[in-house]
């Protein structure tokens, strides 16, 4: 996606929601004056391209899924209840934290080598 795909895709995601740009700056931890220059067409780093995608990706999960027995799927055990219990619960911006940091994560253990992932 180019960078303006990107900007306008974040703006169709603040005005579906009905966010202010200041609240939209908030949740990606950037400057208004920052998302200013994106409309302008100036460039977005990787970094803040990765959090427009995590923030304006909608994730939903069948109702049932939240049932100890989820009919999607195999019996759910409890950790997993949980989890699914705490994401339904949580803000958009929460969710947002949470996929950023798993992404994170990601990247920390692509970036060890063979050798290094064996001592862990």
């Amino acid at each position: 996606m180019t960078d303006q795909e990107i900007f306008e895709r974040l703006e169709q995601y603040r005005k579906t929601h009905n966010f202010e740009w200041q609240e939209v700056a908030a949740a990606l931890k950037v400057s208004r004056a920052t998302i200013s220059n994106w409309k302008n067409g100036g460039k977005i780093a990787d970094k803040n391209r990765r959090g427009i995608m995590v923030l304006t990706t909608e994730i939903d999960y069948p109702a049932g899924c939240f049932l100890p027995c989820c009919p999607a799927g195999p019996p759910v055990d409890r950790l997993t209840q949980y989890l699914l219990e705490a994401w339904q619960a949580m803000n958009g911006e929460e969710k947002a934290r949470v996929i950023a940091l798993i992404e994170e994560m990601r990247e920390k253990k692509s970036a060890i080598s063979p050798a290094e992932d064996k001592l862990q």
